[in-house]
């Protein structure tokens, strides 16, 4: 996984891209939502708006690769109009995310979360130090997340890996 912070398009929107591919970026995060008709994020990118909230925050490019839209992929009570994914998604209460710190040669990390959860996206939301980070595979079973690095943190020091969840 990649964190590089880059400004993207003609809007010159600051994001930290995760996950890049031959037709643009697919997972970035950051305080503001790439303008739309910006140019370089890949059909179907998600995007988490670090500042956005409850109910905005997960949002979706439905537009192209050299015009993108992103649209939010569910709010409040009402849940997302026309959304045709998961039967029950009501919006953003139906998400958790969780926080799993490595580090000081750590290679295994637990976490709770709400039984039976499927695992949307994952992201490295915090490194200190000199981390060589490495892929983190991530596991559910009943009520706890399961995150394990190929690679550990030297001592000292340490990153943060947050899973996005849809509660079962």
């Amino acid at each position: 996984m990649k964190g590089e912070v880059r400004v993207v398009g003609a809007s010159k929107t600051s994001v930290t891209v995760i996950e890049e591919k031959t037709e643009g970026i697919t997972r970035a995060f950051g305080a503001t939502v790439p303008t739309d008709a910006d140019a370089g994020y890949a059909v179907g990118c998600i995007f988490v708006d670090s500042d956005g909230g409850e109910s905005a925050t997960f949002y979706i490019n439905e537009g192209s690769a050299t015009s993108c839209d992103f649209n939010i992929t569910g709010g409040g009570a009402a849940g997302a109009t026309g959304y045709t994914g998961y039967t029950g998604y009501t919006g953003s209460s139906d998400l958790e995310f969780v926080n799993l710190e490595f580090g000081n040669a750590i290679t295994g990390v637990t976490g709770t979360v709400t039984a039976d959860s499927t695992i949307i996206g994952s992201y490295i939301s915090a490194v200190s130090g000199s981390p060589q980070l490495s892929f983190c595979k991530l596991v559910v079973a009943d009520t706890t997340i399961t995150g394990t690095v190929t690679v550990a943190p030297g001592t000292g020091d340490y990153f943060t890996v947050t899973a996005s969840l849809l509660k079962a």
